[in-house]
Order: C-alpha cells, then sequence, then structure tokens
C-alpha cells in the first residue's frame, strides 16, 4: 500500500478532535475524546495491511516490526517525558512529582492504561492533574502490537483462509465484552485492550470491504457518511453515554467508511482531506498528541484561573512544540535520518528508557524529591493526605453488609442516626461521630462515593446504592433520625443523569433533582423519619494544600478562597429542594457561619487546610465540623442541648 494524503488527513481530524476535547474550546467538543477511536481504526487498518504485505513479499520479521513500531513511537514519547520530568524538579510539588514518576514508569513498560483503569476516571474530578493520562491510549496500542502480529503469524501459517473469520470472530467477542462490562466496569471498559481490541480489529477488516466501494459513487457516499457519522458523534454524545458500548461504533464506523473513500482516486471527502495544510497537522498528529496533554496538565496547575485565554494559548503551544518534535525527533528517527542502524538506535534508546526510568524511580523514593523544599512546605503538602480512610472502608456495595467501622459515635450507644451520602458523608463521618458521641448516641454511615444520596438518580448503581439505603434506614429498630449528605454541587448545564439513564440539562436536571429531592425525603417523613440535609460546602478554586504550599515555596499569590455568592449561585437548586420540601426537612446543617463570616468562604484555619482537596474537609478538620454539626443539630433536635457543646 503506497501513501495516502488522506489518512494524514483523517489524523488531522482525530487529533483536532482530542485537543478541542481537553482545551475545552468549544461545547461540540465534549465529545471529541472520540479521536481517540479513530486512531484505533486507523492503527488496526495500517498495521495489519503493512504486516500482510511482508508476508506476501517473504520479507516480514518480528524483529523489523518493532523495531519499526520502537521508532515510531518511542524517542518522541521519550522526549516529552524528560520534558515532564525537567518541568517536575523545577515547578512541581512532591506529591504531583511522585505520581508523574509513577506514571513514567507504568508508560515505559506500557501498562499505564491498566494503571489508570485501577486508579482514575478518565472523566472524573482528577484527570485534569495527570500529566501522562493520553498515554493510556499509547499502551492499548502497544499491546495490541504486541500480540497481533503474532497472531497473523500463526493464522497465515496454519489457517490463511480464515483469517477474515479470524478477524470478525476477534472483533466480534471484544466488542462483546465491550457491552459486558460498559456499565458494571466503564473503568475497565474504557483504559483495556480486551474491550478496545474490536476498534483496531475493525481497521484491520477494511481491505475486505473495499471491493464493495471501487466505483466513484461509492466512494463518494461512503466519504459523506463518514462526514455525517462524525458530526453525529459530536452532536448525540453527552456524559449520560456509557462509553464506548454501542456508541462507539459511530466514530468506528466513520472511520472505516472514510478510509474507504479515499482508496485509489478517492471522494471528495477524501481530497479535500488531502489539502497541504490538513495533511501537515496530519503528520504531526502522533507529536502534537504526545506534548499537548502535559501542557494543559502543567498549565492549569500554574496559573490562578484556567480561562479561555489560557486555554487557547495551550492550544497554540501545542502546535509549536510538536512541529519542533517532529522536526529534529520524529521525523528524522523514524526515516533514518539520525540514527539509521539499528543497533546504536537501540544503544541510545534503550539507555534513555534508562535514564527516565531511573530518575523516576529517584523520585519515587525520595517521594518526589522532597528535599527542594522546606519542612514548613512539605507540612503542608502532607494535609493532601489527611483523609478518612477507616470511613472510607464504609463504601456501600449492592447485597454487602456493612463493616464495623461504619458505627459512629458511642460504642454500645442506641443507634439514633443514620448518614446518608456520597464521598463527603464519608470525609465527614469522624464529625459526626464526635458529634454524636458527645450527645451519649450513636449512628450508622451509609455511603457510595459519586451517587447523590436521592432516589432514582445518578444512573443504575447509585439507584440501587439510595434503594438499599432508604431500606435499611428505615427499616424496624433503626434510628429515628437520618441525614443526607452531599456535595450536591451540580451544573446544570453539563448535566445530570435522571431517571432511566436519560442525561437531562439545565431545566430538565433542575426539575429531576427537585422531583427526586422531594420523593427522597417524602418517603423518609412517611416512615417516621427526621431528616436533616447537610447543605454542602463552598469549593476552592484548587487543592487547598497544594495551592498553600505552591504560594509557600514559589511565592505566588494563587486563591485559596471563594466569594459566599458564588457558593449561593451554585446551591440555589438545593435551597430551592428544601424550601420546597420544608414540611418534611426536620432542619438543616450549614458550615457557611464559621466558612464565609464577612461574604468570602476561606478554607484554612490557622494557616492550615481545612480540605484536603479543594473541596473534602480533612480528618485532622473533625472537630471543627463536629462543633458546627452539633450547634446545627441542636437548633432543631431535641437529642441536643447547648451545653453539650462545652
Amino acid at each position: 500500500m503506497g501513501y495516502r494524503a488522506d489518512l494524514d488527513g483523517i489524523r488531522c481530524v482525530a487529533v483536532l478532535m482530542v485537543l478541542i476535547f481537553h482545551f475545552e474550546l468549544f461545547p461540540l467538543g465534549d465529545g471529541g475524546f472520540v479521536g481517540v477511536d479513530v486512531f484505533f481504526v486507523l492503527s488496526g487498518f495500517l498495521i495489519s495491511g503493512l504486516i500482510w504485505r511482508d508476508l506476501a513479499a517473504g520479507t516480514f520479521s518480528l524483529k523489523d516490526f518493532y523495531v519499526r513500531r520502537l521508532r515510531r513511537l518511542g524517542p518522541s514519547l521519550l522526549v516529552v517525558q524528560i520534558g515532564a520530568l525537567l518541568f517536575a524538579a523545577l515547578l512541581l510539588l512532591p506529591s504531583a512529582t511522585l505520581s508523574l514518576a509513577r506514571q513514567s514508569v507504568y508508560t515505559q513498560l506500557y501498562v499505564v492504561n491498566v494503571h489508570f483503569w485501577k486508579s482514575i476516571d478518565y472523566f472524573g474530578l482528577h484527570t485534569r492533574h495527570q500529566p501522562l493520562l493520553h498515554c493510556w491510549s499509547l499502551a492499548v496500542e502497544e499491546q495490541f502490537y504486541l500480540f497481533f502480529p503474532l497472531l497473523v503469524l500463526v493464522v497465515h501459517r496454519y489457517f490463511r483462509g480464515w483469517w477474515p473469520r479470524v478477524l470478525v470472530g476477534g472483533a466480534l467477542l471484544s466488542f462483546g465484552l465491550n457491552l459486558a462490562f460498559v456499565q458494571t466496569k466503564p473503568q475497565a471498559a474504557f483504559y483495556l485492550l480486551p474491550t478496545r481490541a474490536w476498534e483496531l480489529l475493525a481497521g484491520a477488516l477494511i481491505p475486505y470491504l473495499s471491493p464493495a466501494f471501487t466505483r466513484p459513487l461509492a466512494k463518494n457516499v461512503a466519504g459523506g457518511l463518514g462526514v455525517v457519522l462524525l458530526i453525529a458523534t459530536l452532536a448525540l454524545h453527552d456524559p449520560g453515554v456509557a462509553f464506548p458500548g454501542w456508541f462507539a461504533l459511530l466514530p468506528v464506523a466513520a472511520t472505516m467508511s472514510l478510509v474507504l473513500a479515499g482508496a485509489g482516486v478517492g471522494s471528495w471527502v477524501s481530497r479535500a482531506l488531502s489539502l497541504p495544510a490538513i495533511v501537515y497537522v496530519g503528520r504531526i498528529s502522533y507529536s502534537l498528541y504526545l506534548v499537548h496533554w502535559p501542557i494543559r496538565v502543567f498549565t492549569d496547575a500554574l496559573v490562578e484561573s484556567y480561562s479561555l485565554p489560557w486555554r487557547v494559548t495551550g492550544f497554540v503551544l501545542s502546535f509549536v512544540l510538536a512541529a519542533l518534535l517532529y522536526r529534529f525527533v520524529e521525523d528524522p528517527i523514524r526515516r533514518r535520518q539520525l540514527l539509521a542502524q539499528t543497533r546504536p538506535f537501540l544503544i541510545v534508546y534503550f539507555s534513555l528508557v534508562g535514564l527516565v526510568v531511573a530518575c523516576a524511580v529517584w523520585a519515587m523514593q525520595s517521594h518526589g524529591w522532597q528535599g527542594r523544599f522546606s519542612e514548613r512546605v512539605l507540612a503542608i503538602t502532607r494535609y493532601a493526605d489527611d483523609v478518612d480512610t477507616r470511613h472510607r472502608n464504609c463504601e456501600k456495595r449492592k447485597g454487602v453488609p456493612l463493616n464495623p467501622d461504619c458505627t459512629l459515635g458511642q460504642p454500645n450507644a442506641p443507634s439514633t442516626f443514620t448518614i446518608i451520602g456520597d464521598s463527603h458523608a464519608m470525609a465527614l463521618a469522624e464529625a459526626f461521630s464526635q458529634s454524636l458521641a458527645r450527645q451519649g448516641t450513636s449512628g450508622v454511615l451509609i455511603a457510595r462515593h459519586g451517587c447523590l444520596p436521592l432516589l432514582g438518580l445518578d444512573g443504575t448503581h447509585c439507584e440501587e446504592f439510595m434503594a438499599e439505603a432508604l431500606s435499611m434506614a428505615t427499616s424496624p429498630g433503626q434510628g429515628e433520625n437520618v441525614v443526607l449528605v452531599s456535595v450536591w454541587r451540580r451544573s446544570f448545564e453539563v448535566g445530570l443523569m435522571g431517571p432511566g439513564r436519560q442525561w437531562l440539562q439545565g431545566t430538565a436536571a433542575e426539575q429531576a433533582f427537585a422531583q427526586k429531592f422531594r420523593e427522597t425525603v417524602d418517603q423518609l417523613h412517611r416512615a417516621g423519619k427526621r431528616t436533616y440535609i447537610w447543605m454542602g460546602l463552598p469549593v476552592s478554586p484548587a487543592s487547598v494544600p497544594e495551592t498553600l504550599a505552591r504560594n509557600e515555596a514559589y511565592g505566588t499569590h494563587l486563591p485559596v478562597a471563594s466569594a459566599l455568592s458564588l457558593y449561593e449561585r451554585e446551591y440555589e437548586h438545593l435551597f430551592a429542594a428544601v424550601a420546597a420540601s420544608a414540611p418534611q426537612v426536620t432542619g438543616t446543617i450549614s458550615a457557611m457561619s464559621a466558612l464565609c463570616p464577612d461574604g468570602t468562604c476561606r478554607f484554612v484555619r490557622e494557616g492550615l487546610p481545612l480540605f484536603s482537596d479543594s473541596n473534602h474537609p480533612t480528618l485532622s478538620s473533625a472537630a471543627f465540623f463536629s462543633a458546627i454539626i452539633s450547634d446545627e443539630l441542636a437548633k432543631t433536635s431535641p437529642l441536643i442541648h447547648h451545653g453539650d457543646l462545652q
């Protein structure tokens, strides 16, 4: 197969989709991450074609194949990793340096996708702090490159006529695994090769479909279909879509159509994709993909507000650095203009790999090169780990009994409270426990990370959690008081998972929240429960420990406070829901008077963080929040008297 400019054009489209999504440039870019799926299909098409071409010519060699892959992917990745570690040495705090070091080792082993599967939700809050998160897709491809040639060799030698059936069977098996796990184990379905291989195998199937697309009309139809499917992918995607799942068929089918449209003379779409400027972006797309995400992460970490001008700056800078990386590293090494002989190339390459791994191991052993900072800075950074690990074990799983750590308050005292909530309930568990112990009573914690404590919201696993939690709370012998605790912080413009896994936005999301809030407190009221609502916490602009430590270490003045008015706007939906259900709500618990006494919410007490990140209370702040809880409950609960607070 000769060079096809339109394939670089498809790469251009894919990488621009990813960059627009990651730099948050346009609302339509919310589904731009599917550019990775486009790359998967292209990789499967190109790699399978190269292998079969060499097999047909009798020149295929596993050694040559792996060396070519190494030349193509390895050097540029090494340069980016070296640059990231140098940046960390100069400007990152120990915790961020330690995280980067771990990611660097896993990336060089091409198992970083497994690492992120175990630790990171790609669409979650912590992704913007992971400089090598985007390398998960490289790991998937490298794992595919490791096993796929071996499969081809076996089939070529023993089952040559079976190859299309092997491809179809493998793709169907992988797609079936994707469907089986996308709901129950979404991180595994997103990150791992077995549930992603069907996309690469779909690319390998393209040559067997090409005989049906030899005529100009068929090519033009395929090109138009590919464009329509890509537009549909962006237009129809919303955060409620389980991905990959069925939805990934759209970008995969779109890419297959675009590739089929470009063979031979090609279609009008493939000719448009072959324009010089588009082709150039496609040629540097790998370098562009490598550099853009660290730029995005590091910029966000350093600036006070990651506003549109900064996002545009990061977008443009990505192109500048990618052009340099392509010109001086990727292209000359791939074309053997540098290190042309295999042996010198491998010596230099693996020497640099050893250097990167050694630096990463050094960073891990020194806990993020802590020696760069004063003891004051290090003491502040430790508050990021000041979390209630004991009550994290209270994560409620379907059908699994609560463990003893979920009992709060005074041991062996009557249970009068049930605390139901999300990760904020777990973070505040010790504060509630101290408050209950002060009363001489006890309670139980029922919590699930990421789930609003409301019926019928946030997807199947959260719906199941709340149904079970309310069943436990209203069972005979359970305490008469229930406290619903959550971050409650929702951007309804982004959306909310409503009943039946329907993604709702704006007014529809607000209405669903209000309705489910009312249904939840009504059910508790009918069961004779006294219901209290934790009114949520304001959110710091960034991680409080990291911001304080950065200000101390580098003399910056990044903010660790926010306006009370911002909290009031962001929690307006909660205020309205509580007001609408006032007869069924016994009382509310609010920390605003203590945190925001003068209209500014501060998250520091005696110079030390109250939050372990931007919004979760530290374990050491339990006494502070316990006093607030006791004081707020005393306003409405006959169980607590102001004298108990002494």
